[in-house]
């Protein structure tokens, strides 16, 4: 995970994250495994449906998992590794999924 900190006022800070394929596909696919045990589907039994269905079919709730599996760890992450302490809740700017990796942009003072 690459991350990087921009100063954009004397207490407004703007982190940028590179979260390599790896951890988005390691994440997808134990959300992908949980979905499944779940899942009813016409057609498939119960927990037998294909993951490959599970993804088209259900590929917004997958990201919005995701996103919600990631963006406090590495935020977490990014604020202990720049000795940040920010005062207010973070503001999510930019997501971006590219070539299976994740781009963030987050801003807090």
């Amino acid at each position: 995970m690459k991350i990087e900190v921009k100063e954009i006022s004397e207490l407004g800070r703007e982190i940028n994250f590179e979260i390599e394929e790896e951890i988005v596909n390691r994440e997808k696919e134990r959300i992908i495994k949980e979905l499944k045990k779940n899942v009813e589907i016409e057609g498939f039994r119960k927990g037998k449906v294909p993951e490959r269905i599970i993804e088209l079919r259900f590929s917004s709730l997958i990201k919005e998992n995701l996103l919600k599996r990631i963006i406090p760890d590495a935020y977490l992450k990014a604020i202990k590794e720049n000795n940040l302490h920010p005062a207010v809740d973070p503001e999510i700017r930019e997501v971006k999924f590219d070539d299976g990796k994740l781009f963030l942009k987050i801003y807090t003072e």
